[in-house]
């Protein structure tokens, strides 16, 4: 029995078959046990403790079972951000009345009860227009407000160029009902109008205790902070306590500790860029950057000629995960992890479609010769995934990484 992994970015999952890189219980150095684990999938907090011993990005957690005739298996399980993604609800707008007088189309809709919209995608029979639409909207069919006044739709196509703008794009609003008035002399043949509506992510993240060392360098005109926090962990957010009364703008710059060197016995810290804006008056002090699994940060702030901004405290944040199991046989279940000597393969391409725990995969190959036959899933020796369909027992897949187990 083998086992693969991949990285799922938001919305979509990236497959790939891995070569001959078997990890055993036995290699290693640390393990959890994972108690009353059902059949299908279980979830599981990641403890904060756990972080700084991964290989980060997860690829050396394993999840092992012995089963009660003392068979060794092994899971399949997803690694899923507890961050959350902005949810896209889209759906169609019935036409409920429709007419024209007067050099112009009036076309009326009635929207879901309690629903937002802010966005319509309309969709007309003819192909070459230029209008300046209105859109109206009113709760009662008697009093209409103004949502879109003189909103230009384009569309053209020729032999040359085929090109459309049909969308309505507004602040949100809950009205009843909504009116589309289009100044058309020929039928613009509108055959369907479609909302969409992205509702914001609502998970907060989670601000770590930090030992924060400040110093001002007073010859290169700049402000360093040092943080520390007490143990490795996802950070993806900073967010910046000053106490200013007075309007301020200063570029800085955002690092952590990727390796250290010893110098006569003097420990030196190697630094990489994390991410670089500028602090304001006038814009939020919550920063977000890409993620990292890091403990030691600093944060340079350039002062040029202006005085050192008073900063009472830096905190660095993210997001934890969590751990979803996929147990098909009944057993003792515990987690695996802390071999630092797995290496990524070489990458090698070829096409596989297959149902794998009711998600739709796209896959990609890794090296040998395991990929000849894509008819044949116990060809592909070591799945990961490289683009899924989320739609799996109710999970929502949008920021996941996953390990597909496949028998050799």
């Amino acid at each position: 029995m083998r086992t693969l992994l991949t990285r799922l970015p938001k919305i979509v999952l990236f497959c790939c078959c891995f070569n001959s890189t078997n990890v055993s219980a036995q290699t290693q150095r640390f393990t959890r046990s994972l108690n009353e684990l059902g059949n299908s999938w279980n979830k599981i907090i990641l403890p904060n403790d756990i972080y700084g011993h991964f290989l980060p990005p997860f690829y050396d957690l394993r999840v092992y079972g012995k089963t009660s005739t003392g068979d060794t298996v092994e899971a399949a399980y997803l690694i899923r951000s507890l961050k959350q993604s902005p949810v896209i609800s889209k759906w169609s707008l019935p036409i409920i009345n429709q007419s024209n007088t007067n050099g112009a189309y009036y076309y009326s809709f009635q929207v879901p009860s309690d629903s937002i919209v802010s966005r319509i995608q309309l969709d007309f029979g003819i192909r070459n227009y230029d209008w300046q639409v209105t859109l109206e909207g009113s709760d009662n069919g008697t009093d209409w407000f103004t949502v879109l006044s003189s909103y230009r739709l384009v569309a053209i196509s020729n032999p040359e160029t085929n090109f459309s703008y049909s969308t309505l794009n507004f602040q949100r609003v809950g009205y009843r009902l909504l009116r589309l008035k289009v100044p058309a002399i020929i039928d613009p043949l509108l055959s369907s109008a479609t909302v969409q509506f992205q509702q914001p992510a609502t998970a907060l993240p989670e601000f770590y205790s930090t030992n924060l060392q400040q110093r001002i360098s007073q010859e290169n005109k700049k402000t360093i902070v040092d943080i520390s926090l007490d143990k490795i962990m996802p950070v993806s957010v900073f967010l910046f306590e000053l106490a200013e009364t007075e309007a301020f703008k200063r570029s800085f710059s955002i690092e952590y500790v990727t390796d250290s060197t010893n110098n006569n016995g003097a420990k030196q810290y190697i630094y990489s860029i994390l991410s670089a804006a500028a602090l304001s008056s006038t814009t939020s002090a919550l920063f977000f950057t890409n993620e990292v699994f890091a403990k030691s940060f600093r944060i340079i702030i350039e002062n040029n000629d202006n005085a050192a901004l008073n900063i009472q405290a830096v905190k660095p944040g993210g997001f934890g995960y969590e751990l979803l199991v996929r147990v098909s046989k009944p057993g003792n279940y515990w987690m695996s992890y802390g071999d630092k000597s797995i290496t990524a393969p070489p990458i090698r391409y070829c096409s596989i479609r297959t149902s794998f725990y009711r998600l739709l995969l796209h896959c990609r190959c890794w090296g040998g010769n395991s990929c000849r036959n894509n008819n044949s899933l116990q060809q592909q020796k070591f799945l990961v995934i490289t683009n899924i369909s989320l739609d799996a027992d109710g999970i929502d897949y949008s920021t996941a990484r996953m390990v597909c187990v496949v028998d050799d």
